[in-house]
C-alpha cells in the first residue's frame, strides 16, 4: 500500500520505485493552480514594469481559476493604487481578510517587496514630472515644486499612509534611494572626465528621485538639502575651463542649467516642512 501523501516511494521487496497514478480531477487540480500562480507572477511582472491595467487583467484571470487566494486581490489594490484609491481600498480589505490562510502564488516577503516596487514606480514617475516641469520652464520657482508637492500629499501620499504597510515600503525605498545618491556624490572634486560623468549620471538617474521623497516625507529635508548642496558645489568648480580646452568633453550650457536646478531644489528643500 501506498503511504499516506505520497506519489511515489519504494518497493520494500524488490527496491524499484512505485508511482500513484493522478485521478483526472486531481491532474485538473495541479494544472489549475499552475496556471493560477503563472498568472500572478505576470501580473507581478507587469506591476515592476508599471503596466498596470494588465496587471489587474491577469489578476482577474487567476480569480476565475482560484477563488479563495488573496494573490489576485493583493494584485489589484496595488494596481489601482495610482488610479482608484478608493477602489484599491476595497481590494486591500478583502485581500486581508484572506491573506491568514496563505497564497499559493505570493509570498508576504514578496507582497512586501511588490509594495516598494510601487514606491519606486512613484519615484520614478515623480522623478520625470520634475524633469519635465525643469525643461519646459527654465525660471522654475521652489512655490511650483511645492505646489505639486501638495496636491500629491492631498490627493495620493497623504492617503497611502493609511496602509502601515505600504507606509514603510514608501520609507524603506526613500531611505534606499537617498543612500544610492549619497554613495553616487562621494566625489573627489577634481576637474575629470570620470568626474563629469558622475555628475551627469546623478543629474540623470538619481536628482530628482531624491527631491520625490520629499514628497512622501518631509522628515527627508535635512538630507536632500545637504545632498543637492554637495552636488552644487561639486558643479560650482570651473568646468568650463576644461570643457574649453576639451579635457572633458562637456557643455557650459549644461552645467549652467545643472546650477540653475540644484538652486532651486536647495531652495525649496529647505523651506520643506
Amino acid at each position: 500500500m501506498m503511504p499516506f501523501g505520497k506519489r511515489v516511494c519504494i518497493c520494500e521487496y524488490c527496491g524499484a520505485p512505485v508511482k500513484e497514478e493522478m485521478s483526472e480531477a486531481e491532474i485538473a487540480g495541479v494544472q489549475k493552480n499552475e496556471e493560477f500562480v503563472d498568472a500572478i507572477k505576470a501580473a507581478m511582472h507587469c506591476i515592476c514594469t508599471r503596466d498596470y491595467e494588465t496587471a489587474r487583467e491577469y489578476a482577474d484571470k487567476a480569480a476565475a481559476l482560484l477563488h479563495d487566494d488573496p494573490a489576485p486581490v493583493m494584485i489589484k489594490y496595488i494596481s489601482w493604487l495610482n488610479a482608484d484609491y478608493r477602489k484599491a481600498t476595497s481590494f486591500l480589505t478583502i485581500a486581508n481578510s484572506k491573506r491568514d490562510s496563505g497564497s499559493v502564488a505570493i509570498s508576504d516577503d514578496e507582497y512586501k517587496g511588490l509594495l516598494v516596487t510601487y514606491a519606486d514606480n512613484y519615484l520614478v514617475e515623480k522623478d520625470q514630472d520634475l524633469k519635465r516641469m525643469f525643461s519646459t520652464n527654465r525660471r522654475l520657482k521652489p512655490v511650483d515644486i511645492q505646489n505639486v508637492r501638495q496636491y500629491e500629499n492631498l490627493k495620493r501620499i497623504g492617503l497611502y499612509a493609511s496602509d502601515p504597510e505600504l507606509k514603510t515600503a514608501f520609507k524603506e525605498r526613500c531611505e534606499g534611494l537617498l543612500g544610492e545618491c549619497e554613495s553616487k556624490l562621494a566625489v573627489s572634486n577634481s576637474l575629470s572626465q570620470s568626474e563629469w560623468d558622475i555628475l551627469t549620471d546623478v543629474r540623470n538617474n538619481y536628482l530628482f528621485k531624491a527631491a520625490a521623497t520629499l514628497f512622501v516625507d518631509a522628515a527627508f529635508s535635512k538630507r536632500c538639502v545637504d545632498l543637492f548642496t554637495k552636488y552644487n558645489n561639486a558643479l560650482n568648480q570651473k568646468w568650463e575651463n576644461v570643457f574649453k580646452h576639451g579635457q572633458v568633453s562637456g557643455d557650459k550650457d549644461q552645467v549652467r542649467n545643472y546650477r540653475g536646478e540644484a538652486e532651486t531644489l536647495i531652495s525649496w528643500a529647505r523651506g520643506v516642512r
